[in-house]
């Protein structure tokens, strides 16, 4: 009787640790650099990947991106850009990704009438269908995406994008 209950013991931490590790070691968040892409000509990003027992997995991301850092008076007014989407991505190492989202622009531009500077808020709709290097458990993080921009939801820009950074 005694060894049955060590051994249930055993049984029971030993399962509850393996669950602790195997769920520890996927990659959940990725810190990058992207140049070009849906942020302008470069913005930094966060993603957070919702992991699931498939190969198929979410990623919510987020950025910031100035543009401008001075306004045409040339007065200190940075021109800001907060792009974020939802990515659906597929692989375990070499990924492919189609995203879709939206990225908020915040610019300065004159006045029609007064000619002073003001600041014009918009939402553009934005795409992503593109390859990623990216390894369960984390680090180097490579990603090329072809990601139209719908621009003020009345113009479609082609653009890409360059991304390096670290997953962990």
């Amino acid at each position: 009787m005694k060894r049955a209950k060590v051994f249930v013991l055993i049984l029971f931490f030993s399962c509850h640790l393996l669950g602790q590790k195997a769920d520890s070691i996927i990659a959940k968040n990725i810190v990058f650099i992207e140049a070009l892409g849906v942020g302008g000509y470069g913005s930094i990003n966060y993603e957070r990947i919702v992991p699931t027992k498939t190969q198929v997995n979410f990623g919510i991301r987020a950025g910031l991106s100035v543009m401008r850092i001075r306004d045409f008076n040339y007065k200190f007014n940075p021109d800001i850009v907060i792009p974020f989407a939802v990515n659906f991505i597929y692989g375990t190492k070499h990924r492919a990704e189609i995203g879709i989202g939206q990225s908020l622009t915040n610019m300065v531009q004159a006045n029609a009438e007064s000619g002073e500077a003001e600041r014009n808020t918009s939402f553009h709709a934005t795409a992503s269908i593109g390859y990623r290097y990216q390894k369960q458990t984390g680090g180097l993080y490579i990603r090329v995406v072809y990601s139209p921009i719908y621009e003020n939801y009345n113009r479609l820009r082609h653009w890409g994008g360059l991304s390096l950074g670290f997953a962990f």
